[in-house]
């Protein structure tokens, strides 16, 4: 089984590509096959991993220059005729673009793959991304989503015979571990502190803006408390202009894009996540994993509360004061070190998940 994925990059910062290497670390052989085709490039790629795992990257040139977009599809068309089982399209507004490749690739079905609860992070990236992701629902053989919610707002009604393709992680690797805890805080200066902590890419939809005015107000009630930020991007310079503006610098510790989450999550005592959209929320799944009690927006999708009883959901209509009592009450629980079988029942363990998907491959193939 060969199947071709079509993403716009391959960077290592693209969640859908952490997302598809964390299934295909799981299941490659030379049985069973991920090729890449993206346009987009990256200066950190996954093509190295990719490669190591038995897969190939393509790439093309990006539809903006629609001619000489054309051209290389057209080129990569004609070397890989017969080559692929399956296309995979992981940004399905793409779909008018690369459908070409069903028939002059001769691919007997193609996915959609719906990633988010937005068509695009802006009002004209919506509305166009919404008119382009319309024929979908009559040219994919098969709809595909992150949740529910992710797969309706996409592809509307026809989602009701999709399928949740879970944001799986390697959960054993993300339990709760007292020792990694001790060791992270006392390389961070964090003994005796509450430690109020984020995972996420510097971008729109996380809201970091509101995180740090429910910060400020955290502080105005235990002036020892530190929030610790863990990733990167284009915002993040703005962020910390932010926390100058605010004062609050001292208090805000940055460290960027990690390999080993995990150890960051066990340092921390509470997990806040005010998105303003997101298809699942990984992260947030990560950080019940670890055990640690959870306040996010009620735009998280339902499948991402898996924990119930440590997790609080708040609206992002409520005032930071408001969301600042949540987290502080939050510290209260008991962290429970022993959250793996919940995860387990929530289909988030890619022990479990991969051969999951791997059976849906089959039948599509099948059908």
């Amino acid at each position: 089984m060969r199947i071709l994925h079509i993403v716009s990059n391959i960077s290592v910062s693209n969640g859908i590509m952490n997302f598809l290497l964390n299934y295909y670390k799981m299941l490659h052989d030379e049985n069973f096959i991920f090729d890449f085709l993206y346009f987009d490039e990256a200066k950190k790629s996954l093509v190295s991993d990719i490669s190591e795992l038995g897969g190939k990257c393509y790439k093309v040139e990006s539809p903006k220059k629609i001619l000489k977009f054309a051209k290389s599809l057209n080129e990569f068309a004609e070397k890989h005729v017969g080559e692929y089982d399956i296309m995979h399209l992981h940004d399905p507004f793409m779909i008018s673009f690369f459908y070409v490749l069903k028939s002059k690739c001769n691919i007997s079905k193609v996915i959609a793959h719906a990633h988010s609860t937005q068509f695009s992070n802006s009002k004209l990236g919506n509305i166009r991304n919404a008119v382009l992701s319309f024929p979908n629902r009559f040219l994919a053989d098969e709809l595909w989503a992150c949740s529910k919610s992710a797969g309706y707002k996409i592809f509307g009604k026809r989602f009701r015979k999709g399928n949740i393709i879970y944001n799986a992680i390697d959960a054993r690797k993300y339990i709760y571990n007292s020792e990694k805890r001790e060791k992270t805080r006392k390389e961070l200066g964090l003994d005796n502190k509450l430690v109020i902590g984020h995972v996420g890419g510097f971008a729109r939809p996380k809201n970091h803006i509101f995180l740090l005015n429910v910060f400020c107000e955290i502080l105005k009630i235990n002036p020892e408390a530190v929030l610790l930020l863990v990733g990167d991007g284009k915002l993040k310079q703005n962020i910390i202009e932010e926390t100058k503006r605010m004062k609050i610098e001292k208090k805000v510790i940055m460290l960027g894009r990690q390999k080993s989450v995990e150890r960051f999550l066990c340092a921390m005592d509470v997990f806040v996540f005010p998105s303003i959209f997101e298809g699942l929320g990984i992260s947030l799944v990560e950080a019940q994993t670890s055990g640690l009690p959870c306040v996010f927006s009620d735009i998280i999708p339902e499948e991402a509360n898996i924990i119930v009883a440590n997790n609080k959901v708040m609206s992002l209509v409520e005032t930071p004061e408001k969301w600042a009592k949540a987290i502080l009450e939050a510290k209260i629980l008991n962290r429970n070190n022993d959250c793996y079988q919940e995860i387990v029942k929530g289909h988030f363990d890619i022990n479990y998940e991969a051969y999951n998907l791997y059976k849906l491959y089959a039948k599509v193939m099948r059908g």
